[in-house]
């Protein structure tokens, strides 16, 4: 099982070359939890697993509120999110649920930034610093960090595009290219 390799990170860091697939923001949680409460390390990633997969059916509705604007669509396709198959590993110590609410953020916090102004101002700044943060955490958590940075860096750029910034899509598109 991989909460075993997780569980074993957290104890002990990273000691074998197989641990190196599995990324340290989970083990990090679980290390840290522990200090603070002295149960087993299964019991804890069981729990705040479960706890963050509870937060992430919650925000899974309030997004597709905001993507969708209808409260009756809102609420069909988080009842159709909950149900897949794979909301089980919610609830059994693994990165799913964790990832799952670090998503929902980034999707809202560039729904946000996206109904602002053209003109990037202070809370977009601030929104602009949540997004790369939370970009991070995401990139702690799985192997997504370069397909996240392309892909948002994109989004930020045609969401707030003139003709300035049409010259650096057209650059970003080019050197997307020479990395992919």
């Amino acid at each position: 099982l991989d909460l075993e390799y997780y569980i074993k990170i957290a104890r002990n860091g990273y000691r074998e070359s197989t641990q190196t697939a599995f990324y340290p923001l989970w083990p990090l949680i679980l290390k840290l939890s522990n200090k603070f409460v002295s149960i087993s390390f299964y019991k804890i990633a069981i729990f705040i697993s479960s706890l963050i997969g509870l937060i992430a059916f919650i925000l899974s509705e309030y997004t597709f509120l905001k993507i969708t604007g209808s409260k009756q669509v809102a609420l069909l396709t988080s009842y159709f999110y909950i149900l897949s198959p794979m909301t089980v590993f919610f609830f059994s110590g693994y990165t799913e649920a964790i990832f799952a609410v670090e998503s929902f953020i980034l999707v809202l916090l560039i729904y946000y930034f996206s109904k602002s102004s053209n003109r990037i101002q202070s809370t977009d700044l601030f929104n602009l610093v949540c997004i790369f943060l939370i970009s991070v955490a995401i990139g702690l958590t799985r192997p997504v960090l370069p397909q996240v940075f392309f892909a948002l860096s994109g989004t930020i750029l045609l969401m707030k595009s003139n003709y300035t910034h049409q010259i650096y899509i057209k650059r970003y598109i080019c050197l997307y290219k020479y990395f992919f």
